[in-house]
């Protein structure tokens, strides 16, 4: 086993690897607030075949290199908690020189969903939707080791989602406007028990640890909250330290807001 570091003048990085058999493979980048894993086989001193980075969140990249570029074909972005994903397909000519989420931004960049069915199909920067059209997988296939998907628009939604992220302030400009996977899994209605309210109730048969649906909230801190004597009993956890996500009063009812459908679920 071979150990080789590198450390690049002026820059808060570095790099390493370590062969085994000189076939495989891991490559770490050290910044200052973050670590990305590469894992993969190298011919030659160069990338070459399947590639996999790892984020520090867990996040994972996938594609396939070609003597130390990026291939043209099919990679995808999975999130941990497995949310969805991210897919793109690069044609011959890219410019894109390694993999990292620039890989995913075109005209044609797919948000797919946890029932790697339904999704979304658009415009996206280094991952980031700026907006899109429902859209459905129609074809499953692979290429070069990496799974390959085609897709298609919705024809009877031609609603278009843009990119419209909550603050501490701000909840949505289309309040209304249902997520697509959520309407395909689940309807809103008054509970059967007396007195309960309105209700989630599932459309299809779902399996244990099926995500079924989101939470989307303005943006708190939690410190902020336990300074309230009337506190909302619609807070959850954010992904970030000391974040919650709460729904303001003026959109808790399903009338007023439908982005989303987790506040009501509980």
């Amino acid at each position: 086993i071979t150990s080789v570091w590198e450390m690049s003048p002026g820059r808060p990085v570095c790099y390493g690897w370590v062969v085994a058999r000189w076939t495989t493979w891991r490559l770490w980048e050290y910044h200052i607030s973050r670590q990305v894993c590469v894992e993969g086989n190298f011919h030659f001193g160069c990338l070459n075949g399947l590639v996999t980075l790892e984020e520090e969140d867990g996040t994972l990249l996938l594609g396939w290199y070609h003597h130390g570029e990026l291939a043209s074909g099919p990679f995808w972005l999975l999130y941990p908690s497995r949310e969805g994903a991210m897919y793109a397909y690069l044609q011959k000519g890219h410019e894109v020189k390694r993999l990292s989420r620039a890989v995913f931004t075109g005209d044609r960049v797919a948000w797919v969903y946890p029932d790697f069915k339904t999704g979304m199909v658009g415009q996206f920067v280094a991952g980031t939707m700026l907006s899109a059209r429902e859209a459905e997988i129609v074809e499953n296939g692979e290429e070069n080791g990496v799974p390959k998907i085609k897709m298609a628009l919705f024809e009877t939604n031609k609603k278009i989602y843009v990119f419209d992220p909550s603050t501490d302030t701000h909840l949505s400009a289309s309040p209304l406007l249902r997520d697509p996977y959520e309407r395909k899994l689940l309807h809103v209605q008054t509970s059967r028990i007396p007195g309960a309210g309105v209700g989630v109730f599932t459309d299809v048969f779902v399996k244990r640890n099926t995500i079924i649906g989101y939470f989307n909230g303005i943006h708190r801190h939690r410190g902020e909250i336990f300074k309230d004597t009337d506190k909302s009993a619609y807070l959850v956890e954010g992904t970030h330290r000391n974040e919650m996500l709460d729904i303001p009063e003026e959109y808790q009812s399903w009338q007023k807001y439908r982005g989303s459908a987790g506040h009501l679920i509980n």
